[in-house]
């Protein structure tokens, strides 16, 4: 060992003397350090910290509970910080709330302000994991699934083809060792009673098994309806069996000579072809499109008692003429039937302009797009007011005539 003795001269005093006294604390200079005869922990100054910073820092151990129920350190952490002198970066286990505590000040005595806990808090998917009232992470009902489990999670007989498929039975993995051979086409019964004498009942073809006699067969379709006889169902069957009879309930459905009348509610489903006249005497709702071979007429209410706040059209003419007539031919944005078709009519965006109440939003049912119809019963009003004008110009133009003679 060198014979040369270096001496470093230190402050020391007591923990609380480096923190409070002459009511300030204790300012180290840059470099100069300090020891707390009490709590023996080693401090530099850095000229502007008061008690300067601690050499290293202290795991001061577990404690039962850091904090009462009013937030103050419990009797049992007072007297651990005052014996340890507890600094900025020291840490402290809270056995009650199962948390890591650190000091990210220090002040004397020690306050609970000085301390905040780590966040230790577990990630998991809410939607497949919870936690109980005591913290522990659980499954939550259906939260595994297919997906999360891999291939290797399961072996035979079990098999799991691949990660986004479910677990199933292996093919041929489920022995038969119990149940006995039959032959094909055939099930077990037990006429007598005893179950350990079942035997195998052949199904012929074109038959069912039925019961007859008291006892299960193998019984021919053609029998069951040459005999049935279906009560209150409103059905009969005839003696040969190959034609039926219906019986009518007056209450649901009459029929007189040639025409039928439904008493109930009536849905179809499918494809139905009516050859007659329909008439339906209530509203019709139509989910689709309606296509009529020839003419579809309809009377709109024009009551006078059913109409209000009335206002003549104005400038009729000049909307009448910024409108087109068009020829033109359907094209793929069509409906299939109607595709290639030539027609007569008007642009549905044009009508929009001036009459933007004579023009709806349709949607089309095969692909969802939105596409704009003209109501041409709306335009006739126009149509009406614009002859209206056309007559006062005319009108006007005779008296300018007559004053020119």
């Amino acid at each position: 060992m060198a014979e040369i003795t270096t001496k470093i001269l230190l402050r020391q005093g007591t923990d609380e003397q480096r923190v409070t006294a002459g009511g300030t604390g204790v300012i180290f200079d840059a470099g100069e350090p300090g020891f707390c005869i009490d709590t023996k922990r080693l401090f530099i100054g850095d000229g502007t910290t008061t008690g300067g910073w601690p050499i290293g820092i202290q795991n001061l151990g577990r404690v039962n509970q850091l904090l009462d129920n009013s937030g103050n350190f419990t009797p049992e952490v007072v007297t651990l910080l005052t014996q340890t002198g507890a600094s900025v970066g020291d840490i402290i286990y809270d056995n009650t709330t199962k948390l890591i505590w650190t000091f990210q000040t220090a002040s004397y005595p020690p306050s609970p302000s000085d301390v905040v806990p780590f966040d230790t808090s577990i990630r998991f998917d809410p939607g497949q994991f919870t936690l109980n009232i005591d913290g522990q992470l659980q499954i939550r009902d259906g939260g595994v699934f297919s997906s999360n489990l891999d291939v290797g999670v399961v072996s035979n007989p079990l098999v799991k083809p691949s990660q986004s498929e479910a677990i199933t039975i292996r093919e041929q993995a489920v022995e038969n060792k119990y149940l006995a051979t039959m032959p094909s086409n055939s099930v077990k019964i037990n006429q007598s009673g005893f179950s350990n004498v079942p035997f195998d009942l052949p199904i012929n073809e074109n038959s069912v098994l039925g019961r007859r006699a008291g006892n299960l067969e193998s019984i021919p379709t053609g029998e069951l309806l040459q005999n049935a006889i279906l009560a209150g169902a409103g059905i009969a069957l005839d003696t040969v069996g190959t034609r039926v009879r219906i019986n009518l309930d007056s209450t649901f459905i009459s029929a007189e000579g040639a025409s039928v009348t439904i008493n109930v509610p009536l849905a179809v489903n499918g494809q139905t072809g009516i050859s007659g006249p329909l008439t339906v005497f209530e509203d019709l709702t139509v989910q689709g499109t309606v296509r009529a071979g020839q003419d579809v007429i309809a009377f709109t209410s024009s009551d006078l008692r059913m109409k209000e706040d009335l206002s003549v059209i104005d400038n009729a003419l000049d909307k009448l003429t910024s409108l087109t007539g068009y020829t033109f031919k359907y094209n793929s944005n069509a409906p299939k039937e109607i595709q290639n078709e030539m027609s007569y009519g008007l642009i549905a965006q044009d009508v929009e302009k001036v009459l933007p109440l004579a023009v709806n939003n349709r949607v089309s049912s095969e692909e969802g797009v939105s596409y704009k119809g003209v109501n041409y019963d709306k335009i006739i009003p126009l149509l009406v007011e614009s002859i209206k004008e056309l007559n006062i110009k005319l009108e006007n133009l005779k008296k300018c005539h007559s004053c020119n003679k």
